[in-house]
């Protein structure tokens, strides 16, 4: 383990139930990106460090309750929780071209006796309802800066301050970084709202086809629903997974634009303005506002049809004391 850990615990502390050592200073560094074939596994190497900010603490009994480890920036806002009884995702053999062995799953946060290191990626939380995958979306990057990392165990809490820098050799300014991090910021927030919409589509469209089967020969309720059906495919889209290609890079047109449409703009869109450690180009921006008012745009028509359309369905439903919607 890392030397720099031990000279912060003092003698009168060695009794304590537990303790989160002073993590060292983390530097924004990017993975590597190369995609290439990976080294034999005949091949003597080395571990390579971990991404991120190092966080070691310790627990001398195993504890009883959930712990928790959370992150906050110099203002006091959350930045990350992680909880030892989280479910973690794993990545899908299918989703990858190459063998899963080369994959680094997520470690959870461990409530046993004993020494133990975490990993923080410096990365946000995406909302709950965005999907990711090996190779993508990423949610946004910590700006270099002062943090604390608070532990909390059987409702004892315990911080320390972390202090983030920058890789020396990116030369980007302090404002630029946080330009850009605004702009990841505003894209996962509507990645976020998009795919809540989609798994609320998804979900009505579901209930349609039970209600459907429930209405047997009543022709009104039968049409109402269809047409609600419809409506819902032609503003979400297909549900084949749309290609997260650059093509989405392209302004909105005037072809009828879906949301799975706006999903994949806007993936699309995180990942050239995450993609380097710089604040977003000109291009970049004008995407990003046209897509914004579009999206703003899709979302409030299907806030209109979850409130209204959907309303009146359940109004034809409750007066044939049939299940709602």
């Amino acid at each position: 383990r890392d030397l720099h850990s031990f000279p912060t615990r003092r003698s009168s502390d060695l009794n304590a139930a537990t303790w989160l050592f002073k993590p060292a200073t983390a530097y924004r560094v990017r993975p590597g990106s190369d995609q290439g074939t990976p080294v034999p596994l005949d091949e003597p190497v080395a571990n390579n460090p971990p991404t991120g900010a190092v966080l070691d603490y310790f627990l001398r009994d195993a504890s009883k309750t959930p712990i928790k480890m959370e992150i906050f920036d110099a203002v006091g806002t959350l930045v990350r929780r992680f909880s030892s009884d989280d479910v973690l995702s794993t990545t899908k053999p299918d989703d990858l071209k190459f063998s899963p062995f080369w994959i680094k799953e997520p470690q959870p946060l461990s409530a046993a006796a004993g020494m133990h290191r975490f990993v923080w990626d410096l990365h946000y939380a995406f909302p709950d309802d965005v999907r990711t995958s090996f190779y993508g979306p990423f949610p946004p990057t910590a700006v270099p800066g002062n943090y604390t990392v608070k532990l909390t165990v059987n409702n004892t809490t315990i911080s320390q301050p972390l202090i983030v820098k920058m890789d020396p050799r990116v030369k980007t300014s302090q404002a630029d970084l946080a330009k850009m991090f605004e702009a990841e910021q505003r894209l996962a927030g509507r990645l976020g709202e998009l795919s809540f919409a989609l798994r609320q589509a998804h979900q009505l469209k579901t209930t349609i086809a039970a209600r459907k089967k429930e209405a047997g020969s009543n022709a009104k309720i039968t049409e109402a629903l269809s047409t609600l059906d419809e409506k819902i495919a032609d503003l979400a889209g297909p549900e084949t997974a749309a290609d997260f290609d650059m093509g989405f890079l392209a302004l909105p047109g005037e072809k009828a634009i879906t949301l799975r449409d706006a999903l994949a703009a806007t993936t699309a869109l995180l990942g050239v303005v995450g993609g380097s450690d710089s604040a977003p180009t000109t291009d970049a921006v004008v995407n990003m506002e046209k897509w914004d008012s579009t999206t703003k745009a899709l979302l409030d028509q299907w806030k209109s049809l979850w409130e209204q359309d959907r309303g009146r369905v359940n109004v034809l439903l409750q007066k044939a004391k049939a299940n709602a919607l």
